[in-house]
């Protein structure tokens, strides 16, 4: 046979496998719903005053959350620019201590009112507090050291 001949075959089946294992090397943007450095505010969000009445919500699919105790925020309009605009549903983390209060349309007046969701705490909880970490006490006769104030 004639090598020749055969020389771009491998080459292109080499540059194949190549670009093969080097597209497995994918690394993934962080999910938008993982917030590791979030602050929360005890701060209520203003209220939002819309002229009409908001549509009924819309149906949503609540798949499966991505961490342990996640729990699913409903979808809600908004009313931006003049209109209600539909914002979907989402996971969130707990927060511990407190209490999620669903975002809100009521009607005042002649207007209509949402109140934005945000957490609440509790009324007979207290604000958690970081405890220092407890030191383990050793058990049984203690050795003695033998040169005082030296380590």
């Amino acid at each position: 046979m004639n090598t020749q001949r055969l020389q771009p075959f491998i080459y292109s089946v080499i540059a194949f496998a190549a670009m093969t294992c080097v597209s497995g090397c994918v690394v993934a943007p962080t999910p938008a719903y993982y917030q590791p450095n979030v602050v929360y505010s005890d701060d209520l969000p203003p209220p939002v005053y819309a002229d009409i009445p908001p549509p009924a919500p819309q149906v949503e699919v609540i798949g499966v959350p991505p961490a342990p105790g996640y729990f699913w925020i409903s979808g809600v309009w908004f009313w931006e620019g003049g209109r209600h605009v539909w914002h979907p549903g989402r996971w969130s983390a707990p927060r511990p201590g407190y209490n999620w209060a669903p975002h809100r349309w009521q009607q005042d007046g002649k207007s209509w009112r949402m109140d934005g969701g945000h957490w609440v705490r509790p009324m007979n909880s207290q604000p958690i507090r970081r405890s220092q970490p407890v030191r383990p006490q050793p058990i049984g006769p203690q050795p003695i050291n033998p040169r005082p104030g030296r380590y």
